[in-house]
């Protein structure tokens, strides 16, 4: 999970993949079957299984749902349900929307077999998602109309792109077309344009976005390792009315990143405090939030020989990923912070 989101938070709800005693492992490939739904109001926890709600595929393989696909917006759910890949994402994979209310199961119509990652929501009636039809060099971004019925291709280009996040306005996603690393590309809804955000020879991955605001990792001002990885990352943030750009963390040599953003907040990943071992990964990992009206900045964990990542922030809450280090993904906690209690104070 060092490379994005995996559980999913909107409102008192959060949603979750479980991948360790209930997966299948079948050729070195793990088959996720248990799908979890948390309310945080009513302390209820419901347990879905892939059988209840995932489509038949035809075909060879398990039945699995992507570990990193849930996705809540409003009382709905979605969800990739497909067979796994070695590689990453899914073949055959179809979207499928859980209605919280009343357990309906419906799916997105594929129009042709390929890999999928995804699905990402925030956005009514929408639901999109990176997709390889036209080889696994080349994939592009598509979203899928549920009120209309309808496919639209936001990049189609014979490059590689890779969606990162959409909100009511607009969709965002990297595209190596420009230079040999990632850009960031904003796509606006109402006039289906993209826009290039970035414009430099770095790299730059994650991207999120909400209201006005654009969030990524960014290492403009890190170096590559012979060993396959790059260090000093650092969290960006964009305003899309004006165009103006903020380093949010270029005041650390420590690699910050997978952050996101909500209203007036932004958190992200944070290594000062830890670093990275030989094979890169995370060596005490921690939670930082960030106020944009404001610029107040909060530590939000503080553990010794632990791994916190991937913040994922509504209104003024927050989900993220705990684990010991070196321990897999699917050993890893899901944590909920309320830190409303926090805005009344100074940043620290």
């Amino acid at each position: 999970m060092d490379s994005g989101h995996g559980a999913s938070l909107f409102g008192s709800t959060i949603a979750f993949i479980e991948g360790t005693s209930n997966a299948t492992n079948i050729d070195g490939i793990n088959h996720y079957h248990l799908i979890h739904i948390y309310d945080l109001g009513t302390d209820r926890l419901l347990t879905l299984d892939h059988g209840s709600v995932c489509s038949l595929i035809e075909g060879k393989g398990i039945v699995s749902m992507d570990k990193d696909s849930p996705c809540l917006f409003g009382r709905e759910l979605h969800y990739l349900c497909g067979y796994g890949q070695s590689g990453g994402g899914m073949y055959d994979a179809i979207i499928h929307t859980y209605d919280l209310d009343t357990g309906e199961v419906t799916h997105v119509p594929s129009s042709a077999p390929n890999i999928k990652t995804g699905p990402y929501c925030g956005r009514v009636n929408t639901v999109a998602w990176r997709d390889t039809r036209a080889g696994i060099m080349d994939a592009n971004i598509l979203y899928y109309d549920l009120r209309h019925g309808k496919e639209h291709f936001v990049a189609d280009n014979p490059t590689n792109q890779d969606l990162g996040d959409l909100s009511s306005e607009y969709l965002v996603y990297t595209d190596d077309e420009y230079s040999p690393y990632n850009e960031i590309v904003l796509y606006q809804f109402a006039t289906e344009e993209n826009r290039r955000i970035t414009d430099d020879e770095a790299r730059q991955d994650f991207p999120r976005v909400d209201g006005d605001y654009i969030v990524w990792t960014d290492f403009r001002n890190g170096w590559w390792d012979p060993g396959g990885y790059w260090y000093n990352s650092d969290v960006y943030l964009y305003r899309i009315s004006t165009g103006e750009e903020i380093g949010l963390t270029i005041d650390s040599t420590a690699d910050q990143e997978i952050a996101d953003v909500h209203g007036d907040f932004v958190a992200w990943t944070d290594l000062r405090h830890g670093g990275r071992d030989q094979i890169g990964q995370y060596l005490n990992s921690e939670i930082y939030l960030y106020r944009i009206s404001t610029g107040q900045r909060w530590r939000i964990t503080n553990t010794d020989d632990y791994n916190e990542r991937a913040p994922q922030i509504f209104d003024n809450s927050m989900i993220w990923y705990g684990s010991d280090i070196g321990a897999k993904w699917y050993d890893a906690q899901v944590y909920y912070y309320d830190f409303t209690h926090l805005l009344e104070g100074d940043g620290g």
